[in-house]
């Protein structure tokens, strides 16, 4: 009940904040997400349902307690062999009742069953890390969806609309004899072509927008944008070797796989236990009241108490086979640990090595769109002293805005591959989401569309 209603305040919350124009921001949808994002929920029962093996497995080692009832009619018929004289016909009521108990005190079967469902309790937890860690990923990957694709929406529209200031001005000039056709075809050519760039952003956005409502659970308002401010942290540790001893003792893939290993494991100590002897203390209360034809007229009260042995001798080669089939998951297991743990470590390198460029990329996609802007200044002047024409400013603005788009890009690839480096290495946590929130604007004031530059047209 309790998490019914948090799960109803999120969504009212988020509701509120919508309607208010507010932004939300990384650890709000994270949180709403946690309670409405359908793969993670799958996850969290998948988790349930695998730690019960631990009680599945004990329960084999703990008493086994049982009362049988038997009740019914008999009819009894007796005659003397050669007498003369009739049968006798009896009617009686037979009522058995017995309370058994059986203790195992040795059984190998039994102790690896009860190991092999501890690892596969801890291969469930494991496994739930790794969904865990899975939809910090969704979240911010579709989080960071949208705000590139809003991106891309508001420098499409800008360039849309630039290139619709510059067709008039063409228009006047070629009206006033100033100017040519070949200019006015070229910027008519170009806001067409924009025009429909911003049918496709639109179409993309609202796509994207309903894959990140899937995960969050409800239709999101403004989500928190990229501050003006934006400098990656250093990676903690700073060698790769760092985050390959990580990996090893934390990636919850690996961790995960190493306890389908100690299971596989267990199995074979199961099925080779085949062979091996049972020791159970048994005992026994029952009341037999005319339990039988030769306890008949007659009440007993019976209590025993004993061990039994049971010694496996024969099985048909059940046994063996069933050891041999063991063995072989067994060495299956261990090959699917060493390739998960391959996989792992490339994937480990490729994120260590993005983060790594990003650094570099960043700082070169900021220092372009800085020349672009003034690239666009420079030919605005050089076509007023003829030494520039109107193609040039046009290529000149499309290249400013391609590098806007390139820089978003880099920074939001950034952010995800700090987070798959960090998975990888199985310490992402809420404490990333929280550091990488940061990264964006709390209080935004303005949108990205605001934030582009306007440039007058060339007169």
């Amino acid at each position: 009940m309790r998490t019914a209603h948090r799960r109803t305040f999120l969504v009212l919350l988020l509701g509120l904040v919508s309607t208010q124009g507010w932004a939300i921001g990384l650890e709000e949808a994270l949180d709403s997400a946690l309670q409405n994002d359908p793969t993670y929920r799958s996850a969290q029962h998948e988790r349930d349902a695998g730690a019960q093996n631990v009680a599945l497995g004990r329960s084999k080692l703990l008493p086994n307690l049982s009362l049988d009832y038997q009740k019914g009619t008999n009819l009894l018929g007796i005659s003397n062999v050669g007498s003369p004289q009739p049968g006798q016909q009896v009617n009686y009521i037979s009522e058995v009742t017995t309370l058994s108990l059986r203790q195992p005190l040795f059984n190998l079967g039994d102790m690896a069953m009860y190991r092999q469902g501890k690892a596969q309790a801890s291969y469930s937890d494991a496994q739930f890390s790794g969904h865990a860690q899975d939809l910090i990923l969704r979240l911010v990957q579709a989080y960071t969806d949208v705000l590139y694709a809003q991106d891309q929406l508001d420098l499409v529209q800008a360039q849309h609309t630039a290139y619709g200031e510059q067709m008039q001005a063409n228009e006047r000039l070629f009206q006033k004899g100033q100017g040519t056709l070949t200019d006015t075809l070229e910027t008519q050519s170009k806001y067409a072509l924009s025009e429909s760039q911003v049918i496709e952003a639109q179409e993309n956005l609202a796509t994207v927008k309903r894959s990140f409502n899937s995960i969050v659970g409800t239709d999101i308002p403004d989500l928190e944008p990229l501050t003006d401010e934006f400098h990656p942290s250093p990676l903690d540790p700073e060698d790769f070797e760092g985050w390959k001893a990580l990996a090893l003792d934390h990636n919850p893939e690996i961790t995960a796989q190493k306890y389908a290993v100690d299971a596989s494991a267990q199995e074979v100590k199961k099925d080779q236990a085949g062979h091996a002897p049972q020791l159970d203390l048994v005992g026994s209360v029952s009341r037999n009241n005319q339990g039988s034809i030769y306890t008949f007229a007659q009440d007993m009260f019976v209590r025993s108490i004993g061990i039994e042995l049971s010694i496996p001798l024969y099985a048909g080669g059940y046994v063996t086979a069933l050891s041999s089939q063991a063995k072989a998951n067994l060495e299956r297991a261990q090959s699917d640990l060493d390739d998960k743990t391959n996989k792992v470590l490339v994937d480990l390198y490729k994120q260590y090595g993005l983060v790594l460029s990003s650094f570099a990329r960043i700082r070169a996609l900021e220092q372009a769109v800085n020349s672009a802007q003034q690239l666009i200044k420079a030919t605005r002047l050089s076509i007023l002293g003829g030494e520039r024409v109107n193609l040039d400013l046009l290529n000149a603005q499309s290249q400013y805005y391609q590098s806007r788009r390139d820089l978003a890009k880099a920074r939001y690839d950034y952010l995800n591959s700090y987070l798959h480096l960090n998975a990888d290495a199985g310490t992402l946590s809420r404490d990333d989401v929280k550091q990488l929130a940061h990264y964006f604007d709390h209080n935004p004031v303005k949108t990205a569309q605001d934030a582009v530059p306007h440039f007058e047209a060339a007169h």
